[in-house]
């Protein structure tokens, strides 16, 4: 009986406690809703949207650990799919979430306990629900849990703007969207600024630049009913414009002036930003601005223009640095690419999804690659070239030869097609006797003898049998027996080697040939057997004889693999054989020129490259940090040597040799050849070298600019498993994210495919992106706050039929910039005064319902370009390379750990006042007045640049030569125009710095100031005069003390004003 009492108590106690845990973990059928959760149901709307109420919230709080990222999933769960979130049975027996039902839904269960162990998100996420959060949560549930596609993948529609109910206001459709969203939330539209006002502001947003004084009365003064229409499309024709919206696309395009990393070696990219600047002014519609920027080179019959625009997938950082990996930058580059599209193009933050499938959004790993795979079989080296800031450019590369040149090269190629035809070389009779006339160099390798070098010191040399001036220096030297005597044998430690410009130094239209007997003990994948040429890093310029894998090669080289003629025979040397391998070039700059012969015979050899237009000649170089080294034999530096390999009987021709010259040296090596110098060719020019010369000239001239080229096979990508790149996963192809749009399988699988794909009537993104960037542009905002992020984490549009009706207008109307620009700018919504009202500091403070115009600080360049620009100072140049404005010194050389490399040489003349677009951008060490200003260091695509208020830029602003240099050249106009009085003066200033006219005290508050600075200089007169002396432009000085004093008085109250808040800022 007592052990039954005893079951029974247990019984009931442990009853007792699975009701205790039941009530407090929520396992009842009726989940109680804790009142301040009920409370906030109470409060919210009818009727709840998945897109604008819930997904942020599942976003933030829940994604992470039961989003699209597979690897990261928790309990096989995912709440952005209702698939899943429907069907997945818990634990408890419930549904994840049951459409309808509070009480059987886990969710709902999990988010309202207050137990460690159970709540949801849990503690260590450090993530909380609000009760509001969690009363949208269970009203969803309760209302069946409706999921939606994201809004940002679903195609825009132009749904018919709303009716208003007072339409006095409105100017066109983007006002009716505005107008109504006002109306629900019961407030008004602000009243239209004034006409100085709106001119400053439409001059700002079109152009950058301030308007003239002139033209800010013209515009006032006109009263007619299209005066403002008028104003917009003048200012539209500057070419003004293009630069100011170039500076916007240098941002998304990551434009710099060198090449980051460590060496951040600088590069010209400077004739793509003129292209870009170009192309606005010329309004090309978007669609073929970012199709030929992503695949020009791939249109039918493409133009130069439309190559060169695909500069912008060459703007990435590129390493130069010697001892990386190049297949890691290789992906690095594509990386850069692929993100760069997603955030400039698509808004989307796709790197995310580098290393695993995105937390957030529906974009796996494998999209990701497939995505990367459009650029993966780019012709691109990982390491780049190191050459000469302006001789080598890293490939592909465009030649910018103008009409002119052009003209030259047509007419050139022409003279020498004739010459070649009409130039038949004669058959040699006598072997012996033609190679004696062009015989310039032989080694016999037997034996060393001590010669001086260039610096006089005794050292070993091979002698040159045919010129004992110029001998081969020898270091740590090896012997083995040779075909003839002693061969060298090469290993790590042996050097042989010509005097630097000595025999052997070529240009690429000059015939040459090499004779040489090889014996290679194994088979080497890559090696040298001779070369007149630098290393990998310097785009191996010059020539070389080769083994890859033991097949010969001859290569003639400006940057290779890009520039360059290169052919390899298709047999391979056995190993442990003697062979005589002779290889001859006719300058002509064709792989057609060149033949290489075995033994005798001529080889059957493949073209590997065929593109050879720039100098092959090496030369010493501020960039090269290894010696210039004339002819050599065996590897270059950071290559691996022929090792026990062996080279005997070495001769050099400053002419071709034919297949009989070839034979006689294979079949004559014990023969000596001695120089014929009574017919020996000098190699002096003729016609046909004349005109090669000539045509080599016209292309060495030329600049370069990096264009996109693609390898004729493409290559095969793999998911990189962490994102590492030799971690290979499952092979993928190119196609897009499904979830955004699938790629058309009748599109090609390449660059311009990817751009088709773009701009295809049902793709959700490209023109929704687009219109954003340009409505944030005047406003300050997006519709989308997130402009870099129009996935799960980003903000909803605040009008999202406004939005999606720009777009397809956009569209609708062929992708017209200016069009869309001139939409905005004619709005009511555009034209409101910025002042802004307690009542909407209150509910609107962010300006999110466009209940006035916005104000914000201008963008670093602006500022600057409008103190340069009132000031008269400003340069009407557009184009050309970028320019060095005023820096504080050794600013790059405290950033560099090779100072000596690049040194700030700060510009003169007119460069020195170009506008803030041409300023040189150095990844390692960006204008220090830009950074200030919140500019980017162009490492990474920047489509929003933050906007800070820091003491450092009142600092800049008074500090800064160029404003104090302005400020002293206005206050030179305003003595000069502004009138007799003080007053007069004074008021001249502060229009030009706000573009408004002073009311009363503002006038007497500048004159206040001007009179303290005047006593203050009077007392010191020496500080006038420095202050008068800052800056380089000259400028007439004043012709007494009391004039000195003045202008340095009016000086200070200018610069003042630059400092004010209606200087810096956009209203």
């Amino acid at each position: 009986m007592i052990a039954w009492r005893k079951k029974w108590i247990l019984l009931c106690f442990f009853l007792l406690l699975a009701i205790l845990f039941t009530c407090r973990y929520g396992f009842t059928g009726n989940t109680d809703i804790p009142p301040d959760v009920a409370q906030a149901m109470s409060n919210l709307p009818d009727k709840l949207d998945y897109n604008i109420h819930v997904k942020k919230i599942l976003s933030d709080k829940c994604f992470s650990c039961h989003g699209p990222d597979s690897k990261k999933q928790k309990a096989d769960l995912r709440l952005d799919v209702f698939n899943v979130a429907y069907n997945k049975t818990t634990g408890s027996g419930k549904k994840a979430i049951s459409p309808g039902n509070i009480a059987k839904s886990e969710v709902a269960a999990r988010i309202l306990s207050d137990a460690a162990e159970y709540v949801m998100p849990t503690p260590a996420s450090h993530l909380t629900l609000t009760a509001n959060e969690k009363a949208i949560i269970l009203k969803w549930i309760e209302q069946g849990a409706e999921y939606k596609p994201h809004w940002a993948f679903i195609a825009p529609e132009k749904n018919a703007p709303p009716d208003i109910h007072d339409v006095k206001w409105i100017k066109n459709e983007i006002d009716r969207f505005v107008l109504h969203r006002l109306e629900k939330e019961g407030l008004y539209p602000s009243a239209e600024a004034d006409k100085e006002t709106l001119i400053r502001r439409v001059s700002f947003d079109i152009t950058g630049l301030p308007p003239t004084i002139a033209e800010i009365d013209a515009f006032v003064n006109d009263n007619t009913a299209d005066a403002y229409e008028r104003m917009i499309d003048n200012y539209f024709k500057s070419p003004r414009y293009g630069e100011r919206m170039a500076a916007h696309w240098l941002d998304v395009a990551r434009f710099a002036d060198s090449h980051g990393y460590l060496d951040d070696k600088h590069r010209d990219a400077s004739p793509w930003r003129d292209w870009v600047i170009e192309a606005y002014n010329k309004n090309l519609p978007y669609d073929k601005f970012i199709t030929w920027q992503l695949a020009g080179d791939l249109l039918p019959n493409a133009t130069k223009e439309q190559i060169l625009a695909t500069g912008f997938n060459r703007n990435q950082k590129q390493n130069t640095e010697a001892g990386i990996i190049p297949e890691e930058f290789r992906v690095e580059y594509n990386v850069d690419r692929t993100n760069t599209l997603g955030t400039g193009i698509l808004g989307l933050t796709l790197g995310c999804a580098k290393c695993h499938d995105h937390k957030y959004d529906p974009v796996s790993q494998k999209d990701y690659y497939s995505l990367y795979a459009f650029f993966n079989s780019t012709f691109e080296l990982g390491s780049s070239n190191y050459g000469n800031y302006s001789n080598m450019v890293p490939g592909p590369t465009l030649l910018l030869t103008s009409d002119n040149d052009d003209k030259k090269i047509d007419s050139l190629n022409a003279v020498i097609r004739y010459l070649e035809q009409n130039h038949q070389p004669e058959k040699s009779g006598n072997p012996q006797k033609s190679l004696s006339q062009k015989i310039i160099a032989h080694l016999s390798f037997d034996k060393t003898e001590i010669q001086k070098n260039a610096k006089g010191k005794p050292v070993e040399a091979f002698s040159n049998a045919i010129q004992p001036l110029q001998p081969a220096f020898a270091n740590r030297i090896k012997s083995a027996k040779g075909i003839l005597g002693n061969a060298l044998l090469l290993d790590e430690e042996t050097s042989v080697n010509f005097r630097p410009y000595g025999l052997g130094y070529f240009e690429r239209y000059e015939p040459f040939a090499i004779s040489i007997w090889l014996k290679a003990p194994e088979s080497f994948k890559e090696s040298a057997v001779l070369h007149h040429s630098d290393s990998r890093r310097y785009g191996f310029q010059g020539y070389d004889v080769m083994l890859f894998d033991n097949k010969v090669g001859f290569r003639i080289m400006h940057a290779y693999p890009h520039d360059a003629i290169s052919i390899i025979t298709n047999e391979e040397i056995e190993p442990g054989e003697w062979y005589h391998v002779a290889a001859s070039y006719d300058g002509s700059s064709r792989a057609a020129g060149m033949r290489i012969y075995i033994n005798g015979k001529p080889a059957a050899v493949t073209v590997e490259y065929d593109n050879l237009k720039k100098n092959i000649r090496s030369f010493p170089d501020i960039h090269k940090t290894s010696a210039l080294t004339g002819l050599t034999f065996g590897a270059r530096v950071l290559e691996k040597t022929m090792k026990e390999a062996a080279l005997d009987e070495f001769c050099l021709f400053n002419n071709t040799i034919d297949e009989t010259e070839a034979e006689w040296l294979y079949k004559n090596a014990a023969v000596t050849l001695y120089r014929d110098h009574s017919k020996a060719l000098q190699q002096k020019p003729d016609s046909l070298m004349n005109a090669r010369m000539q045509l080599a000239a016209v292309y060495d001239s030329a600049r370069e600019a990096m264009v996109m080229g693609d390898l004729p096979k493409p290559l095969a990508t793999h998911i990189l498993l962490r994102g590492v790149y030799d971690n290979y996963g499952e092979e993928v192809k190119p196609e897009t994210p499904a979830a955004v749009l699938s790629f058309p399988g009748n599109f090609p699988k390449n660059r311009l495919g990817l751009a088709k794909w773009l701009f295809l009537p049902e793709h959700p993104l490209t023109a929704r992106v687009a219109v954003n960037h340009i409505w944030e542009m005047y406003f300050g905002r997006g519709l989308v706050k997130t402009s870099d992020d129009f996935g799960n984490q980003g903000e909803m549009p605040s009008h999202p039929e406004l939005l999606d009706w720009l777009a397809v207008d956009f569209r609708e109307n062929g992708w017209n910039i200016k069009q869309l620009q001139k939409t905005i700018l004619m709005s009511a919504t555009y034209r409101q005064q910025s002042v802004i009202t307690p009542e909407l500091q209150e509910k609107d403070p962010e300006n999110i319902l466009l209940a006035r115009s916005s104000r914000y600080r201008m963008p670093a360049e602006m500022i600057r370009d409008n103190a340069l620009a009132i000031s008269g100072l400003l340069s009407a140049k557009i184009g050309g390379p970028s320019v060095y404005p005023y820096q504080p010194p050794g600013l790059w050389e405290a950033l560099s750990d090779k100072s000596w490399r690049y040194i700030y040489r700060q510009s003169e003349g007119e460069d020195l006042f170009r506008r803030s677009i041409y300023t040189i951008v150095k990844r390692s060490s960006p204008p220090p007045y830009m950074l200030i200003f919140d500019a980017p260091d162009r490492n990474f695509c920047t489509v929003k640049r933050p906007v800070s208020s820091s003491p450092l830029q009142a600092l800049a602003l008074m500090n800064d030569p160029t404003f104090i240099e302005a400020s002293k050249f206005v206050a030179a106009r305003i003595i000069h125009e502004g009138g007799e009085t003080p007053d007069d003066i004074l008021a001249l200033g502060f229009r030009l710095v706000t573009g408004r006219k002073p009311e009363i005290p503002e006038v007497k508050l500048l004159n206040e100031m001007y009179q303290s600075e005047k006593d203050a200089f009077k007392k010191h007169p020496g500080k006038a005069k420095n202050i008068l002396a800052v800056g380089s432009a000259k400028m007439d000085q004043p012709d007494s003390t009391e004039r000195l004093i003045e202008a340095a008085a009016y000086t200070n109250v200018i610069m003042a004003l630059l400092n004010t808040d209606e200087f810096i800022t956009r209203k």
